[in-house]
């Protein structure tokens, strides 16, 4: 990533105790450093890297020694390391996942105390960093497998009535919806159960401005599908 001018990696390293720390490097002895702590007798988690080339700041999730996991973000340099923003005051064992591109705002899964997991978007400016829709007004829609194809991202998400169902969103809240009910009622069509093990590995895969990905229902069972993004653009593939 271009950060500050600089090419740099970014990497999470043990550096004493079972405590992960965020360590960048240009590629030199002198420009590899550590930009995060890791406490000795702790465990802390690094993950979901993705760059935002608006901002040229890397943002991540944070697991801190107290196991709660939340938004940070880096310059690259120590100082310009830090807590991005607390979605979820207190504890939070999940924090932000999935964070997928989406023009120049990248869009994310987080819990907040009021709406629980759902569908966030961030422009990469805390005031700019909202709940996109509360899916499942009862509960966590909990979305999944973000994926980005075309000026659209896909995922997964249970929005109480029809189960865990295949979604997609062009970045607002009218734009964000379910593909279609494939799995009729409130039974899951991508999602890890008893009946489908084999669900868990229903991710959806970005060909051109589609997505194939795997999805069930009780009469077929598990079969590749397609979709362009429209209800009438999302169909099963006839596959011997």
């Amino acid at each position: 990533s271009w950060l500050g001018g600089q090419q740099l990696a970014l990497f999470a390293r043990t550096d004493s105790g079972p405590g992960n720390g965020l360590w960048r490097t240009d590629g030199t002895l002198a420009g590899t450093f550590q930009l995060t702590a890791s406490a000795s007798g702790t465990t802390e988690l690094i993950e979901d890297f993705l760059y935002h080339a608006p901002t040229e700041r890397v943002f991540f999730t944070y697991s801190e020694a107290s196991g709660s996991a939340e938004l940070w973000s880096t310059d690259g340099t120590a100082a310009g390391t830090a807590l991005f923003t607390d979605l979820h005051p207190g504890w939070d064992p999940k924090g932000p996942r999935g964070m997928t591109r989406l023009d120049d705002r990248f869009v994310f899964a987080a819990s907040d105390p009021t709406s629980g997991r759902e569908l966030w978007i961030s422009d990469g400016t805390v005031a700019g960093t909202q709940l996109l829709a509360d899916l499942n007004p009862t509960g966590d829609s909990s979305p999944e497998y973000l994926t980005a194809a075309g000026d659209l991202i896909y995922f997964a998400a249970d929005d109480g009535v029809h189960g865990r169902e295949p979604w997609v969103t062009d970045g607002t809240a009218a734009g964000t919806h379910m593909l279609t009910d494939i799995h009729l009622g409130p039974g899951d069509s991508m999602a890890d159960t008893p009946w489908w093990p084999e669900l868990s590995e229903s991710r959806f895969t970005a060909v051109g401005d589609k997505v194939l990905f795997g999805a069930a229902t009780f009469a077929d069972g598990i079969e590749p599908w397609v979709s362009d993004g429209r209800a009438a653009g999302t169909m099963q593939l006839d596959v011997l």
